[in-house]
């Protein structure tokens, strides 16, 4: 089960995420959402806390479409304890691609913020999912 709400954008809005504007296909007809209704589109970043379970790391999943390899997404995971996790990642082209991530996450942490941070235009997102890895 992912800690993450709203990681499709199916209600129709971002919160609990904090920026970015959720739409639908009618967006661009060219693109479609990668699963549901919904997708978000944003080029700036935006963010949602979590709180953790015990354990060693976790796993992020998400799509995105960047329309070209010039977009960027930095993807940064802040820990209540003040240890960082950080990765860019490149666009590739004009369709859905699916990322995954593996988080190690430090001792005694209890809360992370995942920010996700567009450059170079806007990105369309879709089904994030963080879940705990055993």
């Amino acid at each position: 089960m992912s800690l993450l709400v709203n990681g499709g954008f199916e209600s129709g809005s971002p919160s609990p995420w904090t920026g970015g504007s959720v739409v639908g296909a009618s967006d661009a007809s060219w693109i479609s959402p990668y699963e549901g209704e919904w997708m978000l589109r944003s080029g700036q970043p935006f963010s949602q806390q979590v709180t953790l379970p015990a354990g060693t790391k976790m796993g992020l999943s998400y799509a995105a479409n960047s329309y070209d390899k010039h977009r960027v997404t930095r993807l940064r995971v802040d820990f209540d304890t003040g240890d960082p996790w950080i990765v860019d990642v490149a666009g590739i082209d004009d369709q859905w691609h699916v990322f995954q991530h593996e988080i190690p996450v430090p001792s005694g942490a209890t809360t992370a913020t995942l920010t996700v941070s567009p450059s170079n235009g806007y990105v369309r997102y879709d089904a994030f999912t963080l879940t705990p890895l055993s």
